[in-house]
């Protein structure tokens, strides 16, 4: 458990060296600012937390992206992508409707971090399935985000869409995020939809996996390809 004790810096360096949160800036007033991985920034008044009065007002704090590759001088800026920029907009909702002084801080630091590791799985997703094939990233809603993977059979002039679609329910504490797949052929020979679908599923499962697991998207998709390379033509075409 995070002990939100932020004036030791014995407890600051196990912070970092335990949980990748550091203290990047502390002002008179009170603030502080605390960085997540390299990724986040948080500031707030860690004062306005668990203060024991129910009906005290939200002390100014926010949440923003602030990727590099190391904390060196000479850091290069890493891009908001689609996935992170949704995760991050969700993070936030968290952050700024949480009851400070009904609310821990080290609640408030592990929900952020539980919703970045999330965020990373599906990045690593990205990553491996953007080696396979052509891969898209779209925020269909605030709880749903797809990312669509397409399959093209250059000898059989089809194409086919494989959609991993990441649906957050519950809250940052307890966030759930579940995974669901659907293909469809875009056009070309008309394969069984449902029947790719699940077996996609089969790779995926329900949920996200611990980040160096992620590959079973693109494992997944290349499975499909050579299955379908193999069955080759269906004899009816979109």
């Amino acid at each position: 458990m995070i002990k939100p004790i932020l004036t030791s810096v014995d407890k600051l360096q196990a912070l970092e060296q335990q949980h990748g949160w550091s203290l990047t800036a502390a002002s008179d007033s009170g603030g502080v600012t605390l960085c997540y991985r390299n990724d986040l920034s948080l500031f707030l008044h860690p004062g306005a937390f668990c203060n024991g009065g129910s009906e005290a007002p939200n002390s100014p704090i926010s949440l923003s992206y602030v990727g590099s590759d190391s904390a060196a001088s000479n850091t290069r800026p890493r891009p908001l992508t689609t996935t992170k920029r949704f995760f991050l907009q969700l993070l936030r909702a968290h952050v700024h409707g949480a009851v400070q002084s009904q609310t821990a801080v080290a609640a408030l630091l592990q929900a952020i971090a539980a919703g970045w590791g999330a965020a990373l799985a599906v990045a690593e997703a990205v990553r491996r399935l953007e080696q396979v094939c052509v891969a898209d990233e779209a925020i269909l809603s605030d709880e749903r985000l797809a990312v669509d993977a397409f399959v093209v059979l250059a000898n059989l002039k089809t194409k086919v869409r494989a959609r991993f679609v990441v649906e957050v329910g519950g809250g940052c504490d307890d966030l759930v995020a579940a995974v669901r797949v659907e293909a469809k052929v875009c056009y070309g020979e008309r394969y069984d939809e449902a029947k790719m679908g699940e077996f996609l599923s089969q790779y995926v499962g329900s949920g996200l996996r611990a980040v160096d697991k992620m590959g079973c998207w693109a494992d997944g998709v290349e499975d499909l390809k050579g299955r379908l390379l193999k069955r080759g033509k269906k004899g009816e075409r979109i």
